[in-house]
Formats: structure tokens, C-alpha cells, sequence
């Protein structure tokens, strides 16, 4: 998560946001000496195979969004540029519905309307369903300009309490997601990832000591009346039981 989201604080505005609000907003921020990005976050719909399906959509100056959010190959481990034509999708969903570079991937705006957006390459996330666009693959998409409606903040050692209370102070139409709560989200799916894991291997350990179980008195039943000679034509007690158990270990083994 500390890969992708390099922000301390994202700020999301509303519709009711004016520009004199926004460049109040953007004042707070430079006063307490943070850094930012104006960015836009869309939560929209995508086509794919006949079905819909949600996507947030961020298009962020390509020059500065490495220092807020990352964009990262797989391969090389580096940030990737974004592109002026086409859009970046997840790594996972690459894997998850077989999107590959080159496709058209139908995206939908406010009006429900479809544009085609290429895909332009793959990054490294696995948490949600993201796909990324610089401010001229959007206007290519869309035909129109992004708005912006968000701000990625980096605190720089301003405490992020006094800084939300005086943007609050500014516009209560305003909101903020904070890095910690993403890194709360996904320590909690992982414990409860760990739980069911454990849960499952539990209950797998169980159904197997259960039917080995059941085939040791299937197999002691079977070879009740060959250890029944056994014991008529000399054989001791103990001797009878290490023939059975070296039976039992070695075709269990095989198994």
C-alpha cells in the first residue's frame, strides 16, 4: 500500500466547491507548507465481456504523480510515464479478465455514455480496481478536460489534525481519505485472509485424520481374520502388531 499510495492525506471536493474555495483550499495547504497535487478521481463503469463492472479512474499531471501515487512496472520496478493516449489498468485485472495492451475498454461517464479507451499497458495494484490517465489521454477519451476534484497531500511534518480543521474551516464540502485508513483496510483483509487460511487448513487436517480414521477399522476389519492365523500359528501379540503397523505406515506413505 506504502508503494502506491505515497500521500499522507487525499482531500476530495464536491460540485458545491467554488474556485474561490478551491484557491482558499490550495492556500491552506502551501501556508502549512505541504506538498500537493490537483488530480481527478472518478468513480465510474467499465464494459467488459458483456457485463458492467466499477472502476475509479485517477488522472493526475504526469510530472508529478510519481511523488504522490505510484504507477509501477512489474518488471523493472520503476515508475511508469503515463501515456498521452490510453489508459493503465491494474496488473490484476490483466490477470483476472485477460485485458491486454492494445484492447478497447469501454468507459462510462456521468451520463452513462460509452468512449472507447485503449489500454495502453499494465501497473502493480492489487487492492480495488484502478485505472490511470494523464490530463491528454482523458481529453482523447472524453472529449472534454478533466476537472479537477481532488488533491493528494503530502504533510512534510505539518500535523495533519490542524491542517484538516482549517480546510474544514474553508469548505465543509470537502472530505479526506487518509494513507493510514488504506493500510488499516488492508491489514484487516490480510488477517482476515490469515483466519480463513487457517480455518480451511484446520478443517482440511480434521477430514483427513477422519478418513484415515475410517480406513484403519476398514483395514483392521479387512485383516481381522488373517491376524486371527497369525495368532493360531504362534505369531506374539507384539509380532502381529508390527506387521500390521509397517503395513499401514508403508502403504499410508505411498498414499
Amino acid at each position: 500500500a506504502s508503494d502506491v499510495n505515497r500521500f499522507d492525506i487525499r482531500m476530495d471536493m464536491n460540485d458545491d466547491v467554488t474556485e474561490e474555495d478551491e484557491a482558499a483550499l490550495a492556500e491552506v495547504l502551501e501556508k502549512n507548507g505541504t506538498a500537493y497535487m490537483p488530480a481527478t478521481v472518478e468513480q465510474t463503469l467499465y464494459r467488459w465481456d458483456n457485463r458492467l463492472d466499477g472502476v475509479t479512474l485517477i488522472c493526475a499531471d504526469p510530472a508529478k504523480i510519481s511523488e504522490f501515487y505510484g504507477v509501477i512496472d512489474q518488471k523493472t520496478g520503476e515508475d511508469i510515464a503515463l501515456p498521452e493516449s490510453g489508459i493503465l489498468i491494474q496488473k490484476r485485472m490483466h490477470e483476472s479478465y485477460d485485458m491486454n495492451a492494445g484492447d478497447t475498454l469501454p468507459v462510462l461517464d456521468s451520463s452513462l455514455s460509452e468512449h472507447e479507451a485503449e489500454i495502453a499497458g499494465t501497473f502493480v495494484n492489487y487492492i480495488g480496481r484502478t485505472v490511470v490517465a494523464s490530463p491528454q489521454a482523458y481529453r482523447s477519451i472524453f472529449g472534454e478536460d478533466s476537472e479537477t476534484n481532488s488533491y493528494f497531500v503530502k504533510l512534510n511534518g505539518a500535523d495533519a489534525e490542524k491542517v484538516q480543521e482549517e480546510l474544514m474551516a474553508v469548505s465543509d464540502d470537502i472530505s479526506f481519505v487518509l494513507k493510514d485508513s488504506y493500510k488499516a483496510k488492508y491489514e484487516s483483509a490480510a488477517k482476515l485472509y490469515n483466519i480463513i487460511v487457517i480455518f480451511t487448513t484446520a478443517i482440511a487436517i480434521l477430514i483427513s485424520f477422519m478418513i484415515l480414521t475410517n480406513l484403519a477399522n476398514i483395514y483392521l476389519t479387512r485383516k481381522k481374520t488373517e491376524l486371527t492365523i497369525m495368532r493360531v500359528n504362534g505369531f506374539r501379540i507384539k509380532e502381529a502388531k508390527g506387521y500390521l503397523s509397517r503395513e499401514s505406515l508403508i502403504t499410508t506413505a505411498a498414499g
